[in-house]
């Protein structure tokens, strides 16, 4: 009883005196390191999260805490998703976070942590046709002798 009584203050503590508010994604959260981001200030910075988030150890949408680290999300969750059509790959779809530049102030940087959170995909690119309609610019290298006289 005294175990149960003191999970309840502290809930209550955490996440207020209502109980129809308490929601475990305020208290566990998916958090989107970066290796420039270990050290405070620049975690700040680099890193993204916490994001409020279902599941644990034991649920189909698994997102893992430390038993020594509670609550966020520092253990494991299913990051990377695919679906592949094998009868036609180019239906085929994927999700990963946090998005597809590890650039700080490219748009790029973190714009796949929302579709993520909320289980959408995005279409995974096998042809060249695909790749090119999808694209935001390309970058071509050139050696000296390629590069057109201007």
């Amino acid at each position: 009883m005294r175990s149960l009584q003191e999970a309840v203050a502290w809930l209550k503590e955490k996440l207020g005196p209502d109980m129809h508010e308490w929601r475990w994604g305020r208290i566990h959260g998916a958090i989107f390191p970066h290796s420039m981001g270990i050290q405070p200030p620049l975690d700040r910075v680099f890193n993204r999260g916490p994001y409020p988030i279902g599941g644990d150890t034991d649920t189909v949408c698994q997102a893992a805490y430390l038993p020594e680290d509670p609550y966020d999300v520092k253990a494991w969750a299913p990051s990377y998703r695919q679906i592949v059509d094998m009868g036609d790959l180019s239906r085929s779809v994927l999700a990963f976070p946090p998005g597809q530049s590890g650039q700080l102030g490219s748009p790029h940087y973190d714009d796949l942590i929302e579709p993520w959170l909320k289980g959408e995909y995005q279409p995974m690119l096998w042809t060249r046709e695909q790749v090119n309609a999808h694209a935001d610019g390309s970058l071509r290298l050139e050696t000296q002798e390629e590069r057109t006289p201007r």
